[in-house]
Order: C-alpha cells, then sequence, then structure tokens
C-alpha cells in the first residue's frame, strides 16, 4: 500500500516537472509557432550582413587613377601588352566621359582632352556631325576639315528643311549640294505627307517613281483602314 502511495506520489512530481518545464520554454523561448520567425530572422540578418559586405567589398574595388598606378607594379606596367590594354581601357572611359560633358555642355574643346591626336582627331569628327543633327546648327560644323564640314552643312541643311517644309533652306548650299538636299529632302516630305506635290521637286527620272510610290502607300493606308 504504501509502495504505491510513493509511486503515485513520484509520478505526480514528474508530471509537476514536465509541467514547470514546459512553462519555462514557453515564457522564455515563445511559442513554437514563433520559433520559425526567429529563425527567419536570424537568416534575414545574416542575408543583410553578407550583403552589407558585398557593398563594402565592391565599393573598395574602386580606386582612382593615382592609387591604381602606385599599387600596380613596374613589371606589370613595362610590358607592353598591359600598356596597351591600359590605353584601351583608358581611351574607353575616356570616350563616355568626355562624351558626357559635350551633351551637357556643347562645347567641342573637351576633345582636347583625350591622350591621342588621333583620339583627338575622332572626337571632333564625330561629336561635330553629332551635335549639329541634334542642335540643328551649323555652327558645330566649323571645326571640320573643309570636305567633311561640306558634308556636314548638307546633312544639317537637309534636316531643317525637311522638318520645316521649306526647300528654299537648302539655297544656303552651293549648287551641286543643292540639287541633292532638294531631292533628299523632298523625297522625305513625301513619304511623311503622302502629297505628290513634293515629287515636283525631284529630277524628271525620279518623279514617275515618286508618285507611283505615294499612289501605293495611300492604297496601302486605306486597306488598314
Amino acid at each position: 500500500m504504501v509502495e504505491g502511495l510513493f509511486s503515485a506520489f513520484a509520478l505526480l512530481l514528474i508530471v509537476i516537472l514536465i509541467f514547470f518545464v514546459l512553462c519555462f520554454l514557453w515564457l522564455f523561448l515563445g511559442r513554437p509557432e514563433s520559433w520559425g520567425q526567429a529563425n527567419q530572422d536570424v537568416n534575414s540578418v545574416s542575408v543583410s550582413n553578407f550583403s552589407q559586405k558585398q557593398n563594402g567589398l565592391t565599393q573598395e574595388s574602386y580606386v582612382s587613377i593615382d592609387q591604381a598606378s602606385t599599387r600596380i607594379k613596374d613589371v606589370y606596367k613595362n610590358d607592353p601588352e598591359f600598356q596597351e590594354c591600359a590605353t584601351e581601357v583608358v581611351q574607353n572611359c575616356l570616350t563616355q566621359s568626355i562624351g558626357k560633358k559635350i551633351k551637357e555642355t556643347g562645347d567641342l574643346s573637351f576633345c582636347s582632352d583625350f591622350l591621342t591626336e588621333a583620339a583627338r582627331e575622332s572626337c571632333t569628327v564625330t561629336q561635330s556631325y553629332a551635335m549639329a543633327r541634334a542642335e540643328k546648327d551649323t555652327r558645330y560644323c566649323d571645326p571640320l576639315p573643309e570636305n567633311q564640314k561640306r558634308n556636314c552643312l548638307q546633312e544639317v541643311v537637309t534636316i531643317t528643311a525637311i522638318d520645316s517644309g521649306d526647300l528654299r533652306r537648302c539655297d544656303d548650299l552651293d549648287e551641286c549640294a543643292q540639287l541633292e538636299c532638294v531631292g533628299r529632302a523632298a523625297e522625305r516630305i513625301t513619304y511623311n505627307t503622302l502629297d505628290v506635290k513634293w515629287c515636283d521637286n525631284l529630277e524628271e527620272s525620279n518623279r514617275d517613281f515618286c508618285i507611283s510610290g505615294v499612289q501605293n502607300r495611300q492604297n496601302d493606308r486605306r486597306l488598314e483602314e
């Protein structure tokens, strides 16, 4: 009898002990469903810290030209292949930066910042054409050599003639360039307006082709409607 009471009492103590242990876990560790969230939070912090470290490494990878020059050993600097590679990279970076400056300011003098004469000449030609077309301003053609200047002027004047619908703009060019300007501008205006009257400004050998082209496009539009 006594042994039975003792066993029952021992069992009761074990149950009470388990109960207190569970209460302890509940209070200090939270509910079981929150444990997964806690793990997620830990993982998020870990990922965030890792990303910050990566960003830090990325930022540290950018060094100034002066820093790069002092860190690179002479054994590499004196290697012709390295010099050729470095020159190409620097020229590409300058092309982007100088082009950005010219676009922002319209100042072609930035081309003089290239390291070689060939690069400076190429910049002047390329950027002069680009700025002249973009701004429709013949003044940007002035720095070009005579033959390229003539082509640049013709390009800009033709664009202004098309935009304005005024073929008299072509009169600012020499006789040979005038004919080409009128022809190109009339073709483009005809294409844009589908008005055959502009075909009259073309050379006689091209007028019939121009008129038939307009009629075909007009028929295509009717079918689309």
